[in-house]
């Protein structure tokens, strides 16, 4: 059944999406084949509704092998969403994680280290930090330190960005009120 959903992506994208949120409703409970086919589904084709399905897996309670997919999964979502519409979705995702930076396995807390470095945010920065310098794995230091690197260039990159919108936003006000300007004189004169 996991093969033919992920055949089906290939043929209907549409049909393979409901059939992974039917799989990914069911919640099966032991690692899953289908369970994982379909939170990969969801990850390459899902949108907003699908990101709160997957994010249900990412809170906790699933197998270790299935909740590595949501955070995948939850991790695609949210950046496509954030891509299209800046609508908050990594902020939601990076909450979600948070708490998984001190789960007891190193694999789910290396997961969770590269999708917050992708989508993490200022809220994020502390505990990555405090995983970069207390945690006793030379790896998970990097990875945690490579992560706040990640989200300090965004954050300042964002920052400039945000200066020259609003100085263009100065010039396009300056122009509107020239052009009304003009138009008031040209109703004047009529």
């Amino acid at each position: 059944r996991a093969t033919l959903l992920g055949q089906l992506r290939r043929h209907d994208r549409r049909r393979a999406l409901t059939e992974a949120r039917s799989a990914v409703r069911q919640r099966l409970g032991d690692h899953n084949p289908v369970q994982a086919q379909a939170l990969q589904v969801l990850g390459q084709e899902g949108g907003r509704p699908e990101l709160s399905l997957v994010l249900a897996y990412v809170d906790g309670g699933v197998p270790t092998e299935i909740l590595h997919e949501a955070i995948q999964a939850s991790s695609r979502i949210a950046r496509r969403l954030e891509d299209k519409a800046g609508e908050g979705a990594e902020e939601r995702l990076a909450r979600a994680l948070d708490p998984l930076l001190t789960d007891l396995h190193y694999r789910t807390r290396q997961q969770v280290i590269g999708a917050l470095g992708q989508v993490g945010d200022e809220d994020s920065l502390r505990g990555l930090q405090a995983l970069a310098k207390l945690s006793r794995i030379e790896g998970e230091r990097e990875a945690a330190a490579d992560a706040v690197g990640a989200i300090r260039s965004r954050s300042e990159s964002a920052e400039p960005e945000e200066a020259a919108l609003e100085a263009r936003l100065a010039e396009l006000e300056e122009a509107l009120q020239s052009l009304r300007d003009e138009l008031d004189a040209l109703n004047s004169r009529l």
